[in-house]
């Protein structure tokens, strides 16, 4: 048996709705039997699972004291897959459940929030040695925002090149305890979830089945919940030390998927052709949060900024991430704004995101102010903007 386990430590990313589609589509396709286990007590899910009146795949609740017994429980039924949700806990569970799996799907949104509590549940992933998929879940039509974020989670670790668009429909089939895939084979959102499914069989197919069967074997033994003092002996301790006595799967050795047969024959939308584009770009330079920085800082590629920053900066790209602040001048060909921003940004392209904050003069083409932005100064719209080659082209002059 081989588990599936979503993560999310993130509310609202439809990490169930994700697993139940998924388990569906699974067992529809020859793959079961198939079983959904929720860790916790889930109205919508139980609501689910009474509907279908007993029909596969199952649906199981457990605790995190009992998930090992369930799960050899179900190995020994002759259940093939098991797919357990797991969203929205505290960080040790979490990291326990990265351990009981075979593979990890951390679904997210396209916004900032979202995207970083994602990396976080990927980091307990990759704690335990655990290969893990970045699924981008509700997409919006817009290929900038969904390459902004594909190419954030790159840096992390691989993305899924399936996205799952925004539809209504997948939330509202659960409700009436069915999925979309069951309720219209040929729509739109089933294809999707159909090519998801496909992309992470192929996943599981590189995880070696008897991988984890030690460290599952053992999670009864652990004394998680009934610790009696966590300071002293955290679980983490004790599930990293039975970690390192398995054999661990390892983390995959890419981090963005490039396969040309894959990018092939995935199915993409617009939106997820253009995402597939973007992981192909050049990686960007990071500079981290605990660097200050007072000067000129020039780059031929992809700057993301993390630090604080007084200066003139020149870059093809360049991200200012929420805890990022920059006083003086932009030059580029896009920027990408999160954090804060005083003085002149000079650049094709320029996006405000939500929570971000720009006080000066900012000459662009094009410009994205995204809701809950704070802009603040003279903005003009030029056309076209130079791009930065051209730029050094006529200073040089």
């Amino acid at each position: 048996m081989q588990v599936l386990t979503f993560l999310s430590k993130h509310r609202g990313v439809g990490t169930s709705t994700l697993a139940c589609h998924v388990a569906v589509q699974a067992q529809l396709t020859g793959h079961g039997p198939v079983t959904l286990t929720g860790l916790r007590h889930d109205p919508i899910l139980s609501n689910w699972a009474g509907l279908r009146q007993g029909r596969h795949p199952l649906y199981e609740e457990t605790s995190l004291d009992d998930l090992a017994a369930v799960l050899e429980k179900q190995n020994r039924a002759g259940v093939r897959l098991s797919v357990v949700d797991c969203a929205f806990e505290d960080e040790d569970t979490l990291f326990c459940m990265a351990g009981a799996a075979d593979l990890v799907v951390v679904p997210t949104h396209a916004e900032t929030a979202a995207l970083e509590q994602a990396s976080g549940g990927a980091a307990l992933a990759e704690e335990q040695r655990k290969p893990f998929i970045f699924v981008i879940n509700a997409a919006e039509p817009d290929a900038e925002a969904i390459g902004d974020a594909a190419m954030f989670l790159a840096q992390h670790g691989t993305v899924s090149p399936v996205i799952m668009p925004q539809n209504d429909d997948l939330g509202t089939s659960i409700r009436m305890g069915q999925t979309i895939v069951e309720l219209n084979r040929t729509s739109p959102a089933s294809s999707e979830v159909a090519r998801l499914w496909d992309y992470l069989l192929s996943r599981l197919d590189r995880v070696p089945r008897q991988a984890t069967d030690s460290f599952r074997a053992a999670l009864p033994n652990l004394p998680v919940a009934a610790e009696p003092e966590r300071k002293a002996l955290p679980a983490r301790v004790l599930h990293s030390a039975l970690a390192a006595g398995a054999r661990g799967v390892g983390r995959l050795p890419l981090p963005i998927e490039s396969s040309k047969s894959l990018w092939r024959d995935v199915a993409t939308t617009p939106s997820a052709r253009a995402f597939a584009r973007t992981l192909k770009a050049q990686r960007p330079s990071v500079i981290g949060p605990k660097a200050e920085i007072v000067g000129n800082l020039e780059s031929t590629g992809d700057i993301q900024f993390h630090a604080h920053y007084e200066g003139e900066i020149r870059a093809r790209t360049l991200r200012v991430c929420r805890e990022a602040s920059i006083r003086g001048l932009i030059i580029a060909d896009a920027v990408t704004v999160e954090g804060a921003v005083r003085g002149r940004i000079r650049a094709a392209k320029v996006i405000v995101a939500k929570g971000a904050s720009i006080s000066g003069e900012v000459l662009y083409e094009k410009l994205v102010v995204r809701k809950g932005a704070f802009l603040d100064g003279h903005c003009r719209r030029v056309e076209p903007v130079p791009a930065l080659a051209q730029i050094k082209a006529l200073e040089s002059a």
